[in-house]
């Protein structure tokens, strides 16, 4: 099987409602309207009421209580509504998933997301970029495991023993979660550039520019959530570090749990 069979199985989950179409496509205008981003979003409850429990989330909230979408839109700005959109149409589409601890797995994307965001600041990346990619790089897992669940058990019995799991992936399938996670996002319409990291955030230094810096930071922050930097002859991604001036300490360093506000 390569991924275009794959993906040509399965139509109901590569489509997205008409909100979230409506949004991506307003995202990817040259000049974002943030007026006109709040009247899609009051289209769809759920996102509205999602957009206002961050804007009133204790890293955002003020003196007083945001309850205009409007208000809450321009107080959150054009990356994290990106943001908080792009990840809810993928939860939305993924609730339930064979094989998959879904609580582990966005547990784990947000550590990379956190830990990528504070690479990009060290390395002179942009960490709101580095930020989603983080948060979405391996998307392409949710889809293996929906459409091939049988093999996805081996790939989680396998990498329960240690073994890694794209190259699990490649050797089951013939292709790893990164690149079906960048033909979903490709599928979906998300912007190039998540395409991109999403892709080759396992092996970064391929990235086309100007997205490596980007997907490499991404790639050292999934690294850091797999190995424990303390353990016995571990090979350091010297390669990678040393293409952004970067350090193992810097790694070293990394709280694989985001700190709370």
């Amino acid at each position: 099987m390569d991924i275009e069979q794959l993906f040509s199985s399965e139509t109901r989950l590569l489509s997205l409602n008409r909100v979230v179409q409506q949004l991506l496509s307003e995202f990817a205008c040259a000049d974002p309207d943030l007026l006109r981003i709040a009247r899609i979003l009051c289209q769809d409850q759920a996102l509205s009421a999602k957009v206002l429990r961050l804007a009133n989330s204790a890293h955002f909230a003020g003196a007083r209580q945001m309850d205009s979408v409007k208000d809450a839109a321009i107080l959150l700005g054009l990356d994290n509504l990106k943001m908080l959109v792009i990840c809810s149409a993928v939860q939305q589409r993924y609730s339930h998933v064979p094989h998959m601890d879904l609580p582990r797995f966005w547990r784990q994307n947000l550590s990379c997301a956190h830990m990528a965001e504070a690479l990009a600041r060290e390395s002179g990346q942009d960490p709101a970029r580095a930020r989603i990619g983080g948060l979405l790089h391996s998307i392409g897992q949710l889809f293996i495991h929906q459409q091939l669940p049988k093999q996805a058990q081996q790939i989680v019995a396998r990498t329960a023993q240690g073994q890694v799991r794209a190259q699990v992936e490649r050797e089951l399938l013939g292709f790893d979660y990164g690149e079906v996670g960048a033909e979903l996002a490709r599928r979906w319409q998300f912007p190039e550039e998540l395409v991109i990291l999403t892709q080759h955030h396992i092996r970064p230094l391929l990235a086309p520019e100007p997205y490596r810096g980007l997907a490499t930071v991404v790639g050292l922050a999934r690294w850091r959530i797999d190995h424990d930097p303390q353990a016995p002859l571990l090979e350091w991604p010297n390669e990678e570090l040393a293409s952004l001036g970067l350090q193992p300490q810097h790694l070293q360093s990394l709280r694989t749990e985001p700190q709370t506000a």
